[in-house]
């Protein structure tokens, strides 16, 4: 918009010479060097006010900033100037009002308004601005302002907010140059304009550059763009089966050991770890020799006692007679007891198993003592899927439920499983609370599973959204963070 003031044809207007535009360099070289040391934008506007207002002796310099389409004041020269607190947020109010009503019109706007004299020769009618907010400013009359003038505040090609000067007398309105002005603030508002963007949140920042990536894009993007958001947000709303997963290790359904049955001595070894073994095959067996002759040892006894006990039959000695048969019914229970433990020196399975511990192959010779350990076994079936959960997520498992086991050994071959138990006690495992959860095989078993082996168990706990299953943990983490420190 051109005002009167800068018009050829006002009285006021004459042309610029070399000499009147070293002044206003000079000036913008030092408003601008004093603005760019500033790295806050309430600071650098409050510095942009103080030298505009001594440099064109303005006794009330204001500036605005653009936000949501109003314009909130940022700063002013003389803060002091405003008043009390009610008559501080009227001013305020007032100044605002002036600037909303500058950038609607997006071009100056002064009060009062000079008029250019009529012209003989007939030309295109002058339009003024409407500046009723500017002339709420200088009332009333006796107030400090009594000359008004606006500027729009420009970058990256739109307004971010407007500049208002305030004169205690009208011939400063007259002599004042808004081109020179708006070129001197064209220069300083991007850097305004950048400490505003480098204040803002992120979220509001991101906003920012979508929207012109958005505006600036061509309409073939922006319809790939639109179809991705809907592809993705379909992709996260859409309702999937929920899975929850663990560290799964495999048992055997139980377990099997085998001990000394008597004190004595490795003979043979006929089973290692790992071998397969039938019911009544034999595993080991212990040295006979001392059993055998504690055996001949008590067979004699016998033989003495029956000798005694026939000897007193014939002298018809009853006392005699009860005491030998009674020793020999003794002697004859501990050679019962000898010949069992005789049986028993060669251990055999007891049933279809697999051999999972006991390598004493290299141990013939050695003495062991009853009770000692000397294989455990494991049956020769589906073992048991015992799967780790963490504390978070057990209450979502029940019994019944599906689910799915990789092995680290086999991790192309997926297992089917159902959940059977779940224990009622958890245990700490590597600083975390889990509990164990029990599962059984459904599908066919491969050959090669043995215990020990471990993998990965995804179990199937219900359908909903990815979105739901990715923020739900969150939103339970903050809820108990907030807990535990609000109470």
């Amino acid at each position: 918009m051109t005002s009167p003031l800068s018009d050829p044809r006002t009285p006021t207007a004459r042309p610029r010479t070399r000499a009147d535009s070293l002044p206003a360099l000079t000036r913008l070289v030092a408003w601008q060097a004093a603005l760019m040391s500033q790295d806050r934008l309430a600071t650098a506007a409050a510095q942009l006010v103080r030298d505009v207002a001594i440099g064109l002796g303005c006794t009330q310099v204001a500036l605005g900033w653009q936000h949501h389409d109003r314009t909130a004041l940022l700063a002013v020269s003389s803060p002091s100037a405003l008043g009390g607190a009610t008559a501080a947020l009227r001013n305020t109010r007032a100044f605002e009002a002036a600037m909303d009503e500058c950038l609607d019109q997006d071009g100056v706007v002064r009060w009062p308004e000079a008029v250019a004299p009529a012209d003989p020769i007939p030309a295109r009618p002058t339009i003024l601005p409407i500046a009723q907010a500017h002339a709420a400013l200088v009332q009333p009359p006796g107030g400090q302002a009594h000359a008004v003038a606006s500027l729009p505040l420009r970058a990256g090609g739109h307004c971010v907010g407007a500049l208002t000067l305030c004169w205690d007398d009208a011939d400063h309105l007259a002599t004042f140059d808004a081109d020179t002005l708006g070129h001197q603030l064209a220069l300083m508002a991007p850097w305004l304009a950048l400490l505003a963007r480098h204040e803002q949140p992120l979220w509001r920042r991101t906003v920012r550059s979508w929207g012109a990536w958005w505006r600036e894009s061509s309409r073939r993007r922006r319809g790939a763009s639109a179809v991705l958001v809907l592809l993705v947000a379909g992709w996260l709303l859409w309702p999937v089966a929920q899975e929850l997963g663990g560290r799964a290790r495999l048992d055997g359904e139980h377990e099997r050991s085998l001990t000394a049955p008597t004190d004595g001595f490795l003979q043979a070894v006929h089973a290692r770890p790992g071998d397969r073994v039938r019911a009544g095959q034999a595993l080991l067996a212990l040295a006979p020799q001392d059993l055998e002759v504690d055996a001949r040892r008590l067979e004699s006894e016998i033989a003495q006692h029956q000798n005694a006990y026939m000897a007193a039959l014939a002298r018809a000695d009853r006392a005699q007679m009860g005491v030998h048969l009674a020793r020999s019914d003794e002697v004859q229970a501990r050679l019962q007891l000898v010949r069992r433990d005789l049986g028993r020196t060669q251990i055999t399975a007891p049933m279809d198993a697999l051999v999972l511990d006991g390598d004493l192959s290299r141990s013939v010779g050695m003495p062991v003592r009853r009770g000692d350990t000397l294989m455990r076994l494991a049956p020769d079936r589906a073992p048991r899927v015992v799967v780790e959960i963490d504390e978070r997520d057990i209450d979502a498992v029940r019994p019944g439920q599906p689910a799915r086991l990789a092995l680290s050994a086999l991790p192309w071959e997926t297992l089917a499983l159902q959940v059977e138990r779940v224990q009622p006690a958890a245990r700490s495992v590597e600083g975390a609370n889990v509990f164990e959860v029990e599962a059984r095989l459904r599908s066919p078993v491969p050959d090669g599973l043995r215990p020990g082996l471990t993998g990965v168990v995804r179990i199937e706990i219900g359908r909903q959204s990815r979105l739901q299953t990715l923020g739900g943990r969150a939103v339970d983490w903050l809820r108990l963070q907030w807990w535990r420190w609000a109470g």
